[in-house]
């Protein structure tokens, strides 16, 4: 498996972003099939945890800012408002 990984970071570097989203997104898919309801959620947690900061680096705070406005209104169709925990993820839960 080790050379077909080796293998595969070769023909990696050498696509383009538009080919390299494309495998992405079919890696992705072939992720989610094989995963249940536990594993997807853990996959997702691993996936933000480890990706996020590498997705934000280099820009700044009004990029960010932008950023997340154009995704909140995706997340808030997406998560139930009424069940989060707002204040604890924030850590403002212990300051009222």
């Amino acid at each position: 498996m080790a050379l077909v990984a080796s293998a595969l970071r070769r023909v990696i570097s050498t696509m383009d972003p538009a080919d390299l989203e494309g495998l992405l997104d079919h890696a992705l898919e072939r992720i989610l099939e094989s995963l249940d309801k536990e594993g997807r959620m853990a996959f997702t947690q691993r996936v933000v945890e480890n990706s996020v900061t590498r997705l934000l680096v280099d820009m700044d705070r009004a990029e960010r800012a932008k950023l997340m406005n154009d995704l909140l209104p995706r997340l808030l169709r997406e998560f139930p408002l009424g069940d989060l925990d707002i204040f604890g993820a924030l850590s403002l839960g212990d300051r009222e």
